[in-house]
């Protein structure tokens, strides 16, 4: 993660490099891969594959980590034959990172949807996407991995993709568009 700042009035697009902090290794697909978001306080993060892919909150002033949050070794639940890397459910948060006041919205390759408390990282809801699913348009349907843009909030609910495969990044194929009203 770079922090920069405008070398001058006279140069806007010539910068300076403030400071570098590495959440992860290294690894090629270890880090950021899709988008952060930022609430107005805190700039959220998620990594792909940090073993396991972790959400950070960092502050956007100096780049601290304000909080971290493991993906939970629960995501990976299905009774799959045993795969090289465990390319189907992997404990990666590769999806671009969406927040409202007082949430964050993650999802990963797990399947799993989560929102997480703004400010300690506190999971405090979880949603297991990778099921079949009855469709408004009558086309079977079944979620998969979360992987790419991140959740949309808006008028009250929660949308979110669910099912990404990749010969690359692997994960779980999928094709559904889920809703989910927020409280």
């Amino acid at each position: 993660m770079y922090r920069f700042r405008q070398a001058g009035p006279r140069e806007p697009f010539r910068t300076q490099i403030l400071d570098v902090h590495r959440l992860v290794g290294a690894e090629s697909l270890a880090g950021i891969q899709w988008g952060a978001s930022y609430d107005g306080n805190r700039l959220y993060v998620a990594t792909y594959g940090a073993n396991p892919g972790t959400l950070f909150a960092l502050d956007p002033g100096d780049g601290r980590i304000l909080w971290r949050t493991p993906n939970p070794a629960n995501g990976c639940l299905l009774d799959l034959p045993p795969v090289p890397m465990d390319p189907l459910r992997q404990e990666s948060m590769p999806n671009a990172v969406s927040s409202s006041p007082g949430l964050v919205y993650e999802g990963s390759l797990d399947g799993k949807m989560r929102v997480f408390a703004a400010d300690t990282g506190a999971i405090l809801w979880e949603y297991d996407t990778h099921r079949p699913y009855f469709t408004v348009n009558g086309v079977p349907g079944i979620g998969g991995g979360l992987n790419g843009n991140g959740a949309v909030v808006a008028n009250g609910m929660l949308y979110t993709n669910s099912g990404y495969a990749h010969p690359i990044t692997t994960g779980m194929p999928g094709n559904v568009l889920l809703a989910f009203g927020l409280p």
